[in-house]
């Protein structure tokens, strides 16, 4: 059989495994697939002659193989269909939490109650993510198989109609290559179409509005921002550096202002903004996973005063990311589109790197910055991320602190190994 056939096999097989069979809890069926998974990628993008076109179709029947699936490594779904469930009875997800709704006596919302991991938090997804979590959710509340199905569906649709018109133009740029790298990723993958996360929505939008960007059509690039926000908020610490791009466009910020304020008018108009905000808070100023410096400085606050300071480190972290965004902007080149994807990378890593919490998926968006500059390193760590899927498996729960110290050192290694020798 040919190499590239035996290849793609594994491949194809290990993410359909690693999607159907195990559960979160099941760490050694999680790293196997996902390792085996990751060495099919590594290859087809690597080391095969496949072209262009035949590595957009790998990435869209891949995408296409988990529709089925229900999120098996991911309870958030449960949050998603409640939200939509809230949604068509009339209810904003932002105005209750959802331990005051069955206290109200909703008694259908029980079952799915059970489930939730967060069910004393208001809703952190903005609205473009509840119109999903809403069409989905028609079937109804107790329907999981055929909400994930819709979900991705509509997903699908989208995402690759997006990266379907931007395809040319990438190839153009000579970027295509990296942009199946990309999306061919197996984090990527099984995070956005296995677990259902929206972050590949979210940077699917954010790709069309770069583009819309570079090619000086300021009002829908603003537009297309805009949206993005509206899935996951992260886009918005590029705000300032895609203004400074545009060389301070006035139709650019409008729109983009303009836009978000439409788009987030649910929350507004229902006075619901300070929950929305209570949850976003509490979220960067509780939760951990994952963490690097954040933990160092828990360890040392531990040791020092007798308490973890997160609230205030969470705040901090904060504020330096703000700082670097501030610095990042100034030094930007106007219409520098190289210079504007390197800058934008480093703002997104400082984030990571000084976050509370570091899931998996969150690394979706700094694997799409390397479309555009070109960082190894990024690669590794979407593979040894995948080790902190080991805390799923005690119970009671617990985060392996040796996972993330290995995971981190052979991360910062690679990486200083890299940059050493970009500089020779």
């Amino acid at each position: 059989m040919n190499p590239s056939r035996i290849i793609l096999l594994v491949f194809f097989s290990a993410l359909y495994f690693l999607n159907y069979v195990p559960r979160q809890s099941d760490f050694v069926l999680i790293l196997i697939p996902y390792v085996l998974a990751f060495s099919g990628y590594l290859w087809i993008c690597f080391k095969s002659n496949l072209s262009l076109s035949h590595l957009f179709l790998i990435a869209l029947a891949s995408r296409m193989l988990l529709i089925p699936s229900v999120p098996n490594l991911s309870d958030d779904i449960y949050r998603f269909i409640w939200d939509g469930s809230l949604i068509w009875d009339g209810i904003s997800p932002y105005r209750y939490v959802p331990s005051q709704i069955i206290h109200e006596g909703f008694n259908s919302y029980t079952g799915l109650y059970d489930k939730l991991n967060s069910p004393n938090y208001y809703s952190v997804y903005p609205p473009i993510s509840q119109f999903y979590f809403w069409i989905a959710s028609i079937s109804g509340i107790d329907h999981v198989l055929s909400f994930s199905i819709v979900c991705k569906a509509f997903y699908l649709l989208t995402e690759f109609g997006i990266w379907f018109y931007l395809f040319r133009t990438l190839r153009n740029l000579k970027q295509a290559k990296w942009a199946a790298i990309y999306l061919l990723n197996p984090l990527i993958i099984t995070e956005h179409y296995g677990n259902l996360h929206f972050e590949g929505l979210m940077i699917s939008f954010l790709a069309l509005s770069l583009y819309m960007l570079y090619k000086s059509r300021f009002i829908l690039s603003g537009i297309l921002l805009s949206i993005s926000v509206g899935v996951k908020l992260l886009p918005l610490m590029f705000l300032p550096l895609l203004w400074k791009y545009s060389g301070w466009s006035k139709k650019f910020i409008v729109s983009a202002s303009l836009s978000c304020f439409i788009i987030f008018l649910p929350v507004v108009i229902g006075l619901d903004v300070l929950n929305f905000i209570e949850s976003i808070d509490l979220y960067f100023g509780k939760f951990e996973f994952n963490a690097s410096i954040h933990y160092l400085l828990r360890y040392f606050s531990l040791e020092i005063v007798g308490y973890n300071l997160i609230r205030y480190t969470g705040i901090s972290f904060g504020l330096m990311t703000l700082v670097f965004i501030a610095y990042k902007t100034s030094q930007l080149k106007i219409r520098d589109f190289s210079n504007l994807a390197q800058s934008c990378f480093w703002v997104f890593v400082l984030y990571l790197l000084s976050a509370t919490t570091v899931h998996p998926w969150y690394l979706s968006l700094v694997l799409f910055w390397i479309i555009f500059y070109r960082q190894n390193w990024i690669i590794l760590w979407s593979l040894m991320i995948y080790g902190t899927y080991i805390n799923y498996s005690y119970e009671p729960y617990a985060e392996n602190l040796w996972v993330v110290l290995i995971e981190y050192s052979l991360v910062l290694i690679f990486l200083w190994i890299e940059r050493r020798a970009s500089l020779t």
